[in-house]
């Protein structure tokens, strides 16, 4: 008993091998796809983690600084609508119909 000729069983291990191949690549190109992310992902975190730190330390530093010029305008602020709004103390000119009573306050 002798098995095929080689000429006939060369094409067919051929053929059967590339689809093999082929399946492979359809199946498992998703999963190693995703398991490559997902190992480039975990090996980026830290160091995300440590620049975001450290830019948060810079943001707070900043938003204090912020914050004192923004009370200090406010009390700039305060100032000035009290010196706007309070009594007026300013000398009245006086009005042209007498003359000779320059510094003298109105009447009426």
């Amino acid at each position: 008993m002798q098995g095929p000729p080689p000429e006939i069983i060369a094409p067919v291990v051929v053929s059967i091998a590339l689809f093999v191949s082929t399946a492979a690549v359809l199946i498992f190109r998703p999963l190693t796809k995703r398991l490559g992310d997902r190992i480039a992902n975990s090996s980026k975190q830290p160091t995300i983690v440590q620049a975001d730190e450290a830019e948060l330390a810079r943001m707070r530093q900043a938003l204090d600084e912020t914050n004192a010029r923004l009370e200090l305008m406010e009390q700039r602020l305060d100032f000035t609508e009290r010196l706007l709004t309070g009594p007026r103390q300013t000398a009245q000119l006086p009005t042209g119909d007498s003359p000779g009573k320059l510094g003298a306050p109105r009447e009426g």
